[in-house]
């Protein structure tokens, strides 16, 4: 029975346990790194569900002041909203406007459901239905719904709104 050369021998083991470690080693950091990713991913998704969620909170007639959108939107925000494209001031206007015809507001409510998030380095597109009411004293009450999609810019760790798009499907007024 014949060894094997001791000193080539051993020179190949190590370099092949050193390729083997150096293997792993990049395996485990590489599967860390897309573990990292998708907590980040899922938190940024999160993020922006709040910042939705948010300025509907804002837009609660018991909580409006304009000086709060500016917590969930950019400067140049616009929306596309009862057949309109809005800037930031013509969309106070349009939510602060009292209609005659009606008794003013006293309650509103929105339930954001069905998220579907795409998010990019720095930005996140969001799509999701939107089921509002609206309480007009004790004659009326709007119940809409509505799909909507907004851009969101990341901006100091936090996401604001850039655009919003909001298309109605549907719309039912009850009238006491």
């Amino acid at each position: 029975m014949k060894f094997p050369e001791t000193k080539g021998y051993y020179y190949k083991m190590r370099a092949l346990i050193l390729f083997i470690y150096f293997s792993f080693f990049t395996l485990f950091s590489v599967m860390g790194c897309m573990d990292s990713s998708i907590q980040n991913s899922e938190v940024a998704k999160q993020k922006v569900i709040q910042t939705m969620e948010r300025f509907f909170e804002v837009l609660d007639v018991n909580n409006y002041k304009r000086a709060l959108l500016n917590e969930v939107v950019t400067e140049d925000f616009k929306i596309f909203e009862a057949g309109e494209v809005m800037d930031i001031e013509r969309f106070h206007d349009f939510v602060t406007h009292v209609d005659p015809n009606v008794a003013p507001l006293i309650e509103t409510s929105w339930k954001l459901s069905e998220f579907d998030i795409s998010l990019d380095t720095g930005s996140a597109h969001v799509s999701y239905i939107n089921k509002g009411v609206f309480k007009h004293g004790n004659e009326m009450t709007a119940k809409l719904h509505w799909m909507e999609s907004a851009y969101l810019i990341e901006q100091a760790g936090i996401y604001k709104i850039k655009f919003l798009n909001s298309n109605v499907v549907s719309r039912e007024f009850d009238y006491d």
